[in-house]
């Protein structure tokens, strides 16, 4: 149950600098990528980094787990908004019953997304978002039944009114995933994205137009 999966991130972010020199990484650079879940935790690694907002476990406790650019692939970004922007989503039809039993949001504070403000807080990456934010990166199809592309759209202006540097690529007609994301045009956006931001190589990050990326959308069920 949360916060043990971002405790787990920010203790392998510690540790992979605190073992920098042994296996000959830069311990001033690192990024993080992840999709649905991973998504969520690695807007949660960017936003929350540094901040020692959950408690900390294992070593190397004076290594920083901040990390230097995220790409955040359809993540949840806030748990309090997302219901309401589920019901508004006329694209898609959610998939399960919010705060029941099918619901992987209130199944992942263990609590009720309508009453149990402090945990929908604690859990959401724009809860954190302050201006020193890495750069991110974020992927997110217009037609996904789990994460309201809202979601990502309200991450991405967050982070703007911060003034942390954000691209926010919009997949057309895409779910949650597809074979839009993979297309080489986007891997280059995202091999671009690290190559600047962890390798120091002047590599140009410009969003793909979104109608290279646009796919025929599902039906949206009844």
């Amino acid at each position: 149950m949360f916060p043990a999966q971002i405790q787990d991130c920010q203790a392998a972010i510690r540790w992979l600098r605190g073992h920098a020199g042994k296996y000959g990484l830069d311990g001033e650079k690192v990024g993080v990528i992840g999709g649905s879940a991973g998504g969520h935790l690695s807007a949660l690694v960017g936003t929350a980094g540094g901040a020692k907002a959950f408690p900390q476990i294992g070593g190397f406790l004076d290594q920083s787990d901040d990390v230097q650019c995220v790409c955040d692939i359809f993540g949840p970004a806030n748990f309090a908004t997302v219901m309401q922007q589920a019901a508004d989503d006329k694209n898609v039809r959610n998939i399960f019953k919010f705060n029941s039993d099918s619901d992987p949001y209130a199944l992942l504070i263990g609590g009720n997304l309508e009453t149990d403000r402090e945990k929908v807080a604690a859990v959401s990456p724009v809860h954190y978002v302050t201006a020193d934010d890495p750069p991110t990166l974020i992927l997110h199809g217009t037609h996904d039944a789990l994460v309201p592309y809202a979601q990502s759209v309200e991450l991405a202006e967050s982070l703007r009114e911060k003034g942390v540097p954000v691209w926010l690529q919009t997949l057309p007609g895409s779910g949650h995933g597809g074979a839009a994301f993979t297309k080489p045009p986007v891997m280059t956006l995202m091999a671009n994205f690290f190559d600047r931001h962890l390798r120091s190589v002047d590599a140009e990050i410009s969003l793909v137009p979104e109608s290279e990326l646009a796919v025929e959308p599902p039906e949206v069920k009844q």
